[in-house]
């Protein structure tokens, strides 16, 4: 939640009819979680290997709700993959 955020989690649990675990509830008690940018990760030190198409992807793969996570088939066709393909 610290990452994605609990605006997301709270639309995944109320879509899908579950519930959070108490002991869940008591972390989050008082506590606003917003969704943080993947671009804030990036840094001097790592920057060189972070791309448009890697933090797309990354966004893709990183969501509450598996029903709209992207499918490993399709993360295969991503763009961030193109560069290797010529090599397949």
């Amino acid at each position: 939640m610290r990452v994605l955020g609990d605006e997301d989690l709270h639309d995944y649990v109320h879509k899908y009819k579950l519930t959070i675990p108490k002991d869940a509830k008591k972390l989050m008690k008082g506590q606003d979680f917003v969704k943080v940018p993947w671009t804030t990760f990036v840094n001097d030190r790592n920057k060189h290997l972070c791309s448009a198409e890697s933090l797309d992807l990354l966004d893709k793969m990183l969501k509450y709700d598996k029903n709209t996570r992207i499918t490993p088939k399709d993360a295969m066709a991503h763009a961030y993959f193109h560069p290797i393909r010529e090599f397949v």
